[in-house]
């Protein structure tokens, strides 16, 4: 029984294979670009799927942790340097999909010095507009291949991807800073919305949040920390960050409120007001009195029918 055990283990991790598409280079660093110019290039797709496969693409912002930290071994990246504007609208592709295939291998040499054997390969077209933000950016491409199945039980398979990343940076003076210009308070259903105005005055775009608002008694005892998502601001534009308190009762209230742009903070402290719920009644609509009309019609007949 267990020799029969051990030959059923042995054939089903036999069976399980994994399935993946890469790409190579895995960051591609762009180095400084010029506003108002186009731009193309080229990453190559490495598959370890036997056969043919149709790989979809689409940009995608890059996560948000790289946002926290400086590179610049492998590329250049300096995140308190950075916009987090929506560039998605700036990218395109010659052809897409792309077909990756044995068939196509071909050994590619990298600027790094690493060969690789690439099955498939991408042209970007990079359209820099002349008001782009003068700082770094980093954009992901995703990529979809479209698989029918990949089986169940014996024979499962696994299928890993691995997005492409590209950074670049646009010249000009690059700053990320900001300010909590105001914090106000009003009635919502339930309870109340803290809207704290922050202002963008750096030249990046910037996702910004509230985190933490802290509200406190008229004796400065502490009540709740409230927070908002995230917000993309623009350069000199004012952003509106709500927080809700559902359960907040009218009063005034002391807040101490700082505004999170990853790669600094701003302060505020002040008084808000939360007002009361203002109810408006309703008004009773009158009905229209129909059967006036219809009275007048029938008096009409009735007049009619003398009159004959």
């Amino acid at each position: 029984m267990r020799v029969y055990i051990l030959l059923m283990s042995v054939f089903l991790l036999s069976t399980s294979f994994a399935l993946s598409i890469g790409t190579a280079p895995g960051v591609m660093d762009l180095g400084v670009l010029q506003p108002g110019k186009t731009y193309y290039f080229k990453f190559y797709l490495v598959s370890t799927f036997p056969s043919d496969v149709i790989v979809d693409l689409a940009p995608i912002d890059a996560h948000i942790d790289i946002y926290y930290r400086n590179v610049t071994d492998r590329y250049n990246f300096i995140s308190s340097e950075a916009s987090q504007r929506d560039i998605s609208s700036w990218i395109s592709f010659q052809q897409n999909p792309v077909l990756v295939s044995q068939s196509n291998a071909k050994l590619v040499y990298l600027p790094d010095g690493k060969v690789v054997r690439a099955h498939g390969e991408a042209t970007v077209k990079l359209t820099i507009p002349k008001d782009a933000d003068p700082c770094y950016y980093a954009e992901g491409i995703n990529l979809a291949p479209r698989v029918a199945s990949v089986g169940a039980g014996v024979g499962t398979s696994t299928i890993a991807v691995t997005r492409f990343l590209f950074v670049f940076k646009v010249a000009g003076d690059a700053e990320r800073k900001g300010r909590i210009v105001n914090v106000l308070a009003d009635s919502a259903s339930p309870g109340a919305r803290i809207d704290t105005l922050f202002k963008n005055e750096g030249t990046c775009t910037m996702l910004v949040r509230v985190n933490p608002l802290s509200v406190y008694d008229e004796y400065g005892s502490p009540l709740l920390n409230l927070s908002s998502g995230w917000v993309r601001v623009k350069p000199g534009d004012t952003a509106i960050l709500s927080s809700y308190w559902h359960d907040a009762k009218p009063g005034t209230y002391e807040t101490q409120v700082r505004a999170d742009y990853i790669t600094g903070y701003a302060y505020f402290s002040g008084t808000v007001e939360v007002p009361e719920t203002i109810t408006v009644a309703k008004k009773e609509v009158k009905k229209f009195p129909w059967w006036l009309i219809l009275l007048l019609i029938l008096l009409a007949v009735v007049y009619w029918w003398y009159r004959q």
